[in-house]
């Protein structure tokens, strides 16, 4: 017969389970007043005084009745563009032109196209050189078509160019900067607006007799705009914040609103504390003053 006896290594298991539960709870009991006490230790008895700088940054400031009283609109000028460029097929009414910046211009753009002997292009009676000028207007959207104007030089020699073609001609805003050598150089920006196409000359529709007439006339929608011109309202420094910047995007947005073909939006959206951009009502595209 069998005498069941107590396994020790059980016995001794267990306590040894139990010692080291009693180990844990007084170290997690340790660590808890140990983070408490911690916490105690960084405690300040005062919170630290608020900067007025902070202060102000923190407060609205009081909005007037009326949105104009707040805003001021900005992109509502005309973006004055320039170039130069070439007229073809004037039947010896072109001209070579004399040295100038405009001369060295063009050579230098018909080089950066590839155009084989330029030089020589411009030393034909068929071809004239002429300066290139256009109006962006506000809100003008990439693809819109803009009128351009052109003027052939006194020195460029040439007499008419009624029926001309222009060849595409790059416009930008450009500036005129004298150069190391005491000449002057022409710096231009990023391309604005591409122009092409005939040219209607004074002469075909005036009646007034000037012998400059035949040398300037129009390309009628002849550019083509390359970016779009935002509009934007910029808030009063006295206003700026960004809860204002919303409010007052959302109370024009309650009365200005299109379809896009999607769904229907409205025409502002605050950018920073003190601008909201505008989306031009397509019904205000060709009168954005309105």
């Amino acid at each position: 017969m069998k005498i069941d006896r107590p396994k020790p290594q059980r016995i001794h298991d267990s306590s040894r389970r139990i010692r080291r539960r009693g180990t844990l709870g007084v170290l997690l009991g340790s660590l808890s007043i140990g983070l408490a006490s911690g916490c105690s230790i960084f405690q300040r008895d005062e919170e630290p005084a608020v900067s007025e700088a902070m202060k102000a940054l923190m407060t609205v400031p009081t909005l007037p009745d009326r949105v104009g009283d707040a805003i001021v609109a900005r992109g509502m000028n005309s973006l004055h563009v320039t170039g130069v460029g070439l007229v073809t097929k004037l039947d010896g009414r072109g001209g070579s032109p004399d040295p100038s910046t405009y001369r060295d211009e063009l050579v230098e753009i018909m080089k950066r196209h590839d155009i084989a002997a330029p030089k020589v292009l411009l030393e034909s009676t068929n071809n004239a050189l002429v300066r290139i000028r256009a109006s962006i207007p506000p809100g003008a959207r990439r693809g819109d078509r803009i009128d351009v104007a052109v003027e052939s030089p006194v020195d460029a020699n040439a007499n008419d160019l009624s029926n001309g073609w222009l060849l595409e001609a790059r416009l930008a805003l450009q500036t005129r900067v004298k150069g190391s050598l005491g000449r002057t150089e022409v710096k231009g920006g990023k391309t604005a607006a591409i122009a092409k196409g005939p040219v209607l000359s004074r002469t075909q529709h005036t009646v007034y007799s000037d012998d400059s007439n035949g040398r300037s006339g129009h390309v009628i929608g002849g550019a083509i705009v390359q970016e779009d011109r935002e509009i934007s309202l910029k808030i009063g420094e006295s206003y700026a914040h960004k809860h204002n910047a919303e409010k007052l995007a959302k109370a024009i947005n309650q009365r200005f609103k299109f379809f896009d073909g999607i769904s229907r939006e409205g025409i502002a959206k605050p950018t920073r504390d003190d601008s909201i951009e505008l989306r031009l009502h397509p019904r205000y595209h060709h009168n954005p003053s309105r």
